[in-house]
């Protein structure tokens, strides 16, 4: 009676990067079917795609900026009592002298109009005169209302330069608070002051590169 040996079992090695490279060994053979295959997305992004992607994610967030700035001020408005803002005339004195420590004194013209304004206001007690005032010397004003204005303002500051056009259109808005169009032009100067910089510093990087040659 004849044996016959069974057969013997094969191996199958997946086939990998580093197997087809031994294939001029001859250790393995690589195959093209089974090589692995470069990830190719056909919805990838290409460089100018991502670009324009970006340049509208920045004037979204420049735009929501200003709307959170545009709340915050309304809502420090709404939340002035003008029946407790204080207008006599010592408390008139005292902010006085404090707006005038922190953004400079007022000039002779300018102080006699703040002034006629303040009689106007303690005579007629009209809420939009005496928010006026409260505003221009920080009268009545809540704190925590006013760092929530201040923080949105810096929100904007931070993206001021994709904040132009939402800005200028803004600003050509007839009935756009005054207050909060002095804030928002404060930041549009910004970008002037930037150009004016650079150009300050290009010139005096120009003229010592050919001084020294």
């Amino acid at each position: 009676m004849v044996t016959v040996a069974p057969p013997r079992p094969i191996n199958f090695r997946p086939a990998t990067a580093e197997g087809a490279k031994k294939t001029r060994s001859g250790t393995v053979m690589g195959s093209s079917l089974l090589a692995p295959v470069t990830d190719i997305n056909p919805f990838s992004e290409d460089d100018d795609t991502k670009r324009r992607r970006k340049k509208r994610d920045r004037q979204a967030a420049a735009e929501a900026a200003i709307s959170d700035l545009e709340e915050a001020y309304h809502v420090m408005l709404e939340g002035i009592d003008t029946d407790s803002v204080p207008l006599d005339e010592a408390s008139i004195k005292k902010a006085i002298a404090k707006t005038e420590e922190t953004r400079g004194a007022y000039t002779k013209p300018e102080k006699q109009q703040l002034l006629a304004l303040v009689r106007k206001a303690r005579e007629s007690r009209h809420p939009e005169l005496v928010r006026a005032i409260s505003l221009e010397l920080g009268l009545g004003l809540s704190p925590t209302l006013e760092k929530a204005v201040f923080a949105s303002l810096g929100k904007v500051m931070i993206h001021h330069r994709d904040a132009k056009s939402a800005i200028k259109a803004k600003l050509n808005d007839p009935n756009l608070d005054p207050n909060l169009a002095a804030h928002l032009r404060a930041v549009s100067l910004l970008n002037g002051v930037e150009t004016v910089v650079a150009r300050i510093q290009f010139a005096a990087t120009t003229v010592k590169r050919w001084l020294t040659v």
